[in-house]
């Protein structure tokens, strides 16, 4: 176990003890992989095999092989809810919609119990293993939505000109996401305590944050190019050769998973590693299976990957792959 200090918990003063697990030895290298059927539209995956991520009904629930599918609550004034990410304790991050979906608010689920986050115009995306919630929301005084941190359920803004969001948040309060320039581009920055935010992508133009893992890695999108950001070197990423490649994911091996095509209801699902390269997920998969593979949402550091595709007879549903 280690005992830290967030980064915005600091204000707190607060230490949040976790285990420190171990180095990633498995989920390196593009494998064969067996599908799973999924019953609901999957957005993460933990390294414990927790899939989280919305039903058919539009409600935010979490799956395992063991317990099988299980909704979320919800307050009484939401009618619709969606999972966005969970963390290596089975805490969940999502969203909460009332019956038009107009009146929308964050939320967080930990032990059976949902919390909702406060914030106008909010938006949750990511938890780190600390429980600390990155996102964006629409502050007091301010028109614009910033970068935000939720923290103990109290929120946190970065400081920064022109607005903007976080994608990822680590264990130790490091920060990435996009943000706008006096000019209105957008670019994609990281931010920690004590270097503040700066810019990862491309020096000029527009760039942003897709993904991020634990070691402090990033894929960048600029300009229909796809970055990795690594030790403080940008690299261009050799992906699809003819159509448009769009990542969603990145473990802490660095393999990246997404999907290209020429337009999204073409999508074919994709992974990318540094030894292989990039590969079609469907040429990965029995041919006898009959599924199409879409999109690839996100990949553990075992290396099972979700995501959604067209089993035979059925379309928009969710896959789990793993290694054979």
């Amino acid at each position: 176990m280690r005992c830290l200090i967030t980064g915005l918990a600091m204000v707190l003063m607060a230490p949040i003890c976790v285990g420190t697990g171990r180095a990633p030895d498995a989920g390196c290298t593009i494998a064969h992989y067996r599908v799973i059927e999924l019953p609901l539209l999957p957005a993460a995956i933990n390294d414990a095999g927790e899939v989280v991520g919305t039903t058919p009904s539009h409600r935010a629930a979490i799956w395992t092989a063991r317990l099988g599918l299980r909704e979320l609550p919800m307050p009484a004034e939401f009618e619709h809810s969606e999972a966005f990410a969970v963390n290596a304790r089975g805490h969940v991050v999502g969203m909460l919609f009332d019956r038009s979906f107009q009146k929308r608010q964050p939320f967080i689920f930990v032990n059976g119990s949902l919390t909702v986050l406060p914030g106008d115009h909010a938006k949750a995306k990511r938890i780190s293993n600390t429980d600390d919630v990155a996102g964006e929301a629409v502050l007091a005084g301010k028109q614009r939505s910033e970068p935000v941190v939720w923290t103990h359920h109290g929120i946190h803004p970065l400081e920064n000109c022109c607005g903007g969001s976080i994608e990822h948040i680590d264990d130790n309060g490091d920060a990435t996401g996009d943000a706008y320039d006096e000019q209105g581009r957008y670019y994609a920055y990281m931010w920690n305590p004590s270097r503040g935010m700066y810019r990862i992508g491309p020096p000029e133009g527009y760039s942003n944050a897709v993904a991020a893992n634990d070691r402090g890695h990033v894929i960048v999108e600029a300009v229909a190019k796809v970055f990795l950001y690594a030790d403080a070197t940008l690299t261009r990423l050799d992906l699809a050769p003819k159509h448009p490649s769009h990542p969603h994911a990145i473990n802490d091996c660095d393999m990246v998973v997404g999907y290209f095509g020429p337009f999204s209801d073409a999508g074919r699902a994709f992974a990318w590693d540094r030894a292989t390269g990039f590969q079609d997920l469907n040429t990965r998969i029995r041919s006898e299976s009959g599924w199409k593979l879409e999109a690839a949402a996100d990949i553990n550091n075992r290396g099972d990957i979700v995501g959604k595709g067209d089993p035979p007879g059925k379309d928009e549903t969710g896959f789990l792959l793993i290694a054979e």
